[in-house]
């Protein structure tokens, strides 16, 4: 099985570069390591590290961002706004 045979199983939608999944899979080893074996005083810091370092390996393994998503998603199809109608900020 090929290395882009594998993508398609892992996550259908890859919108993240190579580059990007390794800094992610990378980071996200190091973060978990340190909530994992206590760098830190606090459990709701060594909570939030391994939180986040989990999401960052699964980010990398699966080459998938949501947030990435949101934003091209939002980037095509812009809101438009009604003419009349107020808009708060």
């Amino acid at each position: 099985m090929k290395y882009t045979d594998l993508n398609k199983v892992v996550s259908p939608v890859v919108n993240i570069s190579e580059k990007q999944r390794l800094i992610s899979a990378v980071t996200g080893g190091l973060l978990l390591a340190m909530g994992v074996f206590g760098f830190g005083k606090s459990s709701f810091r060594r909570s939030v590290r391994m939180t986040a370092g989990t999401l960052l390996i699964m980010r990398g393994l699966t080459g998938y961002c949501p947030l990435t998503a949101l934003q091209n998603d939002a980037e095509e199809n812009p809101v438009e706004e009604k003419a009349g109608t107020l808009v708060s900020g």
